[in-house]
C-alpha cells in the first residue's frame, strides 16, 4: 500500500483575492510544505502537511477565523505518489525579472543575460512560485551579490542560495532544521553545479553552530514572521556592520511588527511587494549588535 501524507482541500469564495493572502499567511504558522493550485481541483487550493496533527490544529484555525468569511477546509490523506506526480505534471517554469526557476522537465530557452535555476520540487519550499520567494528573488536583483558572501536562513529548496551563487556570491551557507529540506537542496544545488560554493548544514536556525562562519555580508531569510521575530538576534548578529538583510515570508498585516523588531539595529532599504506578500531589504547599521 502507498504511504499517504495528510492535506487540507480549501476553497474560499470566488471574488475575495484578498482572502488567498491572509489564509496562507495563516497557515505559514503550521507548516504546510506545498500548496497545490491546479486546473484538476478547480476552486480548491490543496494544502500539504507533513504531520496530521499540523493539519488538524490548520483545520481548526481556518474553521476558527474564515468561516464566517464562508472559507471551507476538508481533511483528506493523499497518495504520496499520486501527488508527486501530479506536481511533476502541473509546475511550469517561473520568470521573476532576469531570474528563471524551473523544473527539470520545463527548462525553457533563456538569453544569455538570464539567471536560470533549475528545482525539483519536493517536500521543501521553494520552486519559486509563492509570492514571498519570488519576493525574495526580485530583491537579490536589487542588492549587490557578486563577491559577497552569503547566510540563507531556512534554505528550503536552495533555490535563493542557488541563485545567489548564480548572481555572483562567493560564499553561500544555507542552514535549515527540516532534513527532507535539507536533502532536496543538497540534490538542487548538485543539479545547478554549485554543489562547491554552497555549504549546507542541519540545524536550528535559531542557534547556528560554530562550524558556520561568524558573520555574513549578506543575509536572506524567507521564513515566518514568527521565525523572523524569533531568530532575529541570530540574524542581526550575524550580519556585518552595514551588511544587508533580506526578509520575507510575512504579509502586509505582519509588516509593522517585523520592523519594529529589525529598525533599532537596522534602517529600512527597500520594500517589495507582491500581493499581500511582503519582502524587505534592509542594512545593519555600522555600530556591534549585542
Amino acid at each position: 500500500m502507498a504511504d499517504s501524507r495528510p492535506a487540507l482541500d480549501v476553497k474560499a469564495p470566488l471574488g475575495v483575492p484578498e482572502l488567498t493572502g491572509l489564509i496562507d499567511a495563516l497557515l505559514d504558522d503550521f507548516s504546510p510544505f506545498a500548496i497545490e493550485e491546479d486546473d484538476h481541483l478547480g476552486p480548491i487550493r490543496r494544502v500539504h502537511f507533513s504531520s496530521t496533527h499540523e493539519r488538524d490544529e490548520a483545520l481548526y484555525a481556518i474553521d476558527e477565523h474564515f468561516s464566517s468569511a464562508g472559507v471551507t477546509a476538508t481533511p483528506l490523506e493523499i497518495d504520496d505518489e499520486g501527488w508527486a506526480e501530479r506536481s511533476q505534471a502541473s509546475l511550469r517554469n517561473v520568470r521573476v525579472g532576469k531570474i528563471v526557476v524551473a523544473p527539470p522537465w520545463d527548462i525553457p530557452l533563456t538569453d544569455s543575460s538570464d539567471t536560470l535555476v533549475i528545482i525539483h520540487p519536493s517536500t521543501g519550499f521553494g520552486t519559486g512560485h509563492h509570492p514571498s520567494t519570488r519576493g525574495c528573488l526580485r530583491a537579490l536583483q536589487v542588492v549587490p551579490v557578486a563577491g559577497k558572501s552569503v547566510l540563507d536562513l531556512g534554505t528550503g529548496s536552495g533555490v535563493l542560495a542557488i541563485a545567489a551563487v548564480k548572481l555572483g556570491a562567493t560564499r553561500v551557507v544555507g542552514l535549515d532544521n527540516d532534513p527532507d529540506a535539507l536533502a532536496s537542496a543538497i540534490n538542487n544545488t548538485a543539479r545547478n553545479a554549485v554543489s562547491s560554493t554552497v555549504e549546507l548544514y542541519h540545524c536550528d536556525i535559531r542557534y547556528p553552530t560554530q562550524d558556520n562562519p561568524e558573520t555574513a555580508s549578506l543575509i536572506i531569510a524567507n521564513l515566518t514572521s514568527a521565525a523572523l521575530c524569533d531568530c532575529h538576534v541570530t540574524l542581526l548578529t550575524r550580519a556585518e556592520p552595514c551588511g544587508l538583510l533580506v526578509l520575507g515570508g510575512f504579509t502586509i498585516d505582519e509588516e509593522d511588527n517585523i520592523l519594529s523588531v529589525f529598525l533599532d539595529a537596522c534602517r529600512l532599504e527597500a520594500r517589495i511587494q507582491d500581493g499581500e506578500w511582503i519582502a524587505l531589504i534592509l542594512r545593519r547599521k555600522s555600530t556591534e549588535y549585542q
